[in-house]
């Protein structure tokens, strides 16, 4: 649907064969062949299942990070020595290791977004609360490589400042500074005493700066996620917009808004997860609400926004079942072709809901369920990012073999998916 644009899947004895018998056989072998190797290839394994309680991480949420010996970087919501959160550390072997342990005071609680690594190894990162004593807004950190945590800076919320960064919010570089969005704060009175949340800026050093916020009008409430485009123009997605169901926004590190696109409730509604810009412009994103009928309030989508005409148009919807539904987190581009994860369907029994999928969107928009999470190889399906080898690797949030206690047992999971 068109609307503002954002301008600026028995051994028998030998005979002659003819050349199109031969040539039918050599199609044949060709596509056993294809379809073998397609089949050994595509593989899904368990990296590490975490444990929870004092000596680990639970909840792992956000994306992973790599660097360039194959390990990987990320954040538990729980877990650690004051069920506060943790920063870990996959190694390219297998062994996860608590880098960091939250106590839930001025260093903050509940790191949900995932971690950016710099060229020199420091972690830099947020957490959903703790923090100020009086707020409990949440907080900036950085993690030095030898493991030393500072905390750069401790949100105030409203009117002054931002509050509460969220699951998909991870911190993002432009220019050596560090951006990203809270869900909650700034100076509208739009929102109630929340505040409809703002876009921030903070040094390496700890000097924050309020970049945009958000009226609840337009521009939106209550932003998800943050992403820049190679020229280093940020895009981001929110709540509400003037039709409700969501709004995708563009602005520059000044805070200069760009424009926006709204979402109808027929494409989606309410907009979840990260979202990209592929090389063309064009964003995709995801939505949790609205779609096909099967879920409570819609099962979501899969969106496009063509950056040329502002179009949006739902690729994929989700369906309750076999399929998957209710995707959390973002897609991850691999040449034109989309993957994700969902939180529920499936064909597991393990879970109420099913325990959700990995699924790709071919470049003809053909939905495939790749791979069908069963609960002790984790449930509840969370962000995935491609690995230098080509592999996709991400975290359910819960599954596995720990023993955290919820919804669906386990205390989640690091996977690898090979397509």
């Amino acid at each position: 649907m068109k609307t503002t644009h954002l301008a600026g899947h028995q051994t028998q004895r030998p005979r002659k064969l003819s050349t199109v018998s031969i040539s039918f056989l050599l199609c044949v072998t060709i596509i056993s062949a294809v379809l073998i190797t397609s089949a050994q290839a595509q593989t899904y394994s368990v990296l590490y299942s975490f444990a929870g309680g004092t000596g680990d991480g639970a909840t792992p949420s956000g994306l992973l990070v790599e660097d360039g010996s194959g390990n990987f970087y990320g954040t538990t919501a729980s877990g650690g020595a004051s069920n506060a959160g943790t920063v870990f550390e996959l190694t390219s072997s297998g062994v996860e290791s608590v880098l960091y342990s939250f106590t839930g005071a001025s260093d903050g609680a509940v790191p949900q977004a995932g971690v950016f690594r710099d060229t020199d190894g420091t972690l830099y990162g947020t957490t959903n609360s703790g923090g100020d004593s009086v707020c409990k807004c949440g907080t900036v950190f950085k993690l030095s490589p030898a493991l030393e945590l500072t905390v750069l800076h401790q949100f105030k919320g409203v009117p002054a400042d931002g509050a509460n960064p969220g699951p998909s919010s991870r911190l993002i570089s432009v220019n050596g500074e560090l951006y990203s969005v809270t869900t909650y704060g700034g100076n509208s009175n739009q929102c109630g005493n929340e505040g409809c949340g703002v876009v921030f800026r903070v040094t390496k050093g700890g000097k924050e700066t309020l970049v945009y916020q958000f009226q609840g009008a337009g521009d939106g409430i209550w932003p998800v996620s943050l992403v820049r485009d190679a020229a280093g123009i940020l895009y981001g997605s929110a709540q509400g917009g003037w039709g409700g169901a969501g709004t995708t926004y563009k602005l520059d590190t000044s805070g200069n808004f760009l424009g926006y696109v709204d979402l109808e409730y027929q494409d989606g509604s309410y907009v979840i997860g990260h979202i990209i810009v592929d090389t063309n412009g064009n964003i995709h994103g995801l939505t949790s609400w609205a779609g096909h009928n099967g879920c409570s309030r819609g099962c979501g989508s899969i969106y496009d926004i063509d950056s040329a005409t502002g179009t949006v148009t739902a690729i994929s919807k989700f369906s309750a079942g076999a399929g998957g539904s209710k995707s959390a987190a973002g897609v991850v581009d691999v040449g034109g072709v989309l993957y994700g994860t969902t939180q529920q369907g499936g064909t597991s029994t393990n879970c109420t809901d099913g325990c959700g999928v990995i699924y790709q969107l071919s470049k003809t928009s053909q939905y495939s369920a790749l791979h069908s999470f069963t609960g002790t190889d984790g449930a509840l399906g969370g962000e995935m990012v491609l690995g230098r080898d080509g592999s996709l690797y991400g975290v359910t949030s819960a599954g596995g073999s720990g023993s955290c206690t919820g919804t669906t047992n386990g205390c989640g999971i690091i996977f690898k998916y090979t397509p």
